[in-house]
């Protein structure tokens, strides 16, 4: 199941957005969930919502443990949707397998708003969100994407089979997702291009005597054919405390607690070289993205 109808939000979200509202303590409960059918009121749990990534063995993701209502078309619409997905029918083209996603570099001001506060109307406002869910989940198949951080887009590109033909629209510029990704070990730092885009590869995490943060890559960017820049993410203790997702606490100094480089980190931005050095400094974690060691 893609998406589920949220009780704390009052509104149908994706399984990544409510991974982001449980770690800003607005989602409070990984089983506050429903069919998104407005025939419907099947439990639905949103599973490792919980957990840190080091933790899971597969992704975040919606699981029904409630009984779907006879009523409940939802299923069968998946489905379908899903079919004609597989068989070209995909978002933005009818006839051809190319996807366009939008990234933005600023959340809307009531982004974490819940859709309805007055509770005696909950029933009310439930039903008429899940009625209107038909036309506005199809149109979901032929309409870009919005993100607002790198998380959803990191997980779409660990997904995706061709990266070629899906492509992320930023200011107006479209890139594929290939184009978008760079490994920053197989990466010369005189070829990057001139705008900023996705860097990742393996990191070591330090907390400095000042207290901010110091994200090493193992291999950097290639300085020539026989050396590497040193390559670094800095994020200071400023940015960190203002962070209300606790997510990114807790999981920054476990990494750095390991003393072991374990985890791939994905940045947004665009380096700088400085006395040999190449660093990234960070002040919106929405642009900082990391996963467990991948192949």
């Amino acid at each position: 199941m893609d998406i589920a109808f949220s009780l704390d939000m009052k509104d149908i979200i994706d399984p990544e957005k409510a991974y982001e509202l449980f770690w800003k303590g607005i989602i409070t409960n990984k089983r506050n969930f429903e069919c998104p059918d407005e025939n419907c009121s099947a439990q639905v749990t949103c599973a490792n919502i919980d957990k840190l990534e080091h933790n899971m063995k597969q992704g975040v993701h919606y699981r029904v443990i409630g009984k779907h209502s006879e009523l409940c078309e939802f299923e069968a619409l998946e489905r379908k949707l899903t079919t004609e997905l597989n068989n070209g029918k995909v978002r933005n083209n009818p006839n051809k397998k190319v996807n366009f996603d939008n990234f933005h570099l600023k959340r809307p001001d009531d982004y974490y708003k819940k859709k309805g506060t007055n509770i005696s109307n909950l029933n009310f406002s439930k039903i008429e969100r899940k009625r209107n869910l038909r036309n506005s989940y199809i149109e979901s198949f032929s309409a870009p994407r919005n993100y607002y951080s790198i998380r959803p887009i990191v997980t779409k590109y660990l997904k995706l089979e061709n990266h070629n033909n899906n492509f992320i629209m930023i200011k107006g510029k479209s890139l594929s997702y290939e184009n978008f990704f760079s490994k920053i070990s197989t990466t010369n730092f005189n070829d990057i291009n001139e705008y900023p885009q996705i860097y990742f590869g393996e990191a070591y995490v330090n907390i400095l005597e000042n207290k901010n943060i110091q994200i090493r890559f193992k291999d950097g960017f290639i300085k020539n054919e026989n050396d590497r820049f040193k390559t670094s993410i800095f994020i200071n203790r400023e940015t960190l405390e203002l962070e209300k997702n606790s997510y990114w606490k807790k999981k920054i100094f476990k990494v750095a607690d390991s003393r072991r480089c374990e985890s791939k980190f994905f940045i947004y931005g665009k380096p700088n070289e400085y006395n040999g050095y190449v660093n990234f400094n960070i002040k919106n974690l929405d642009f900082l993205e990391t996963r467990n060691n991948l192949p």
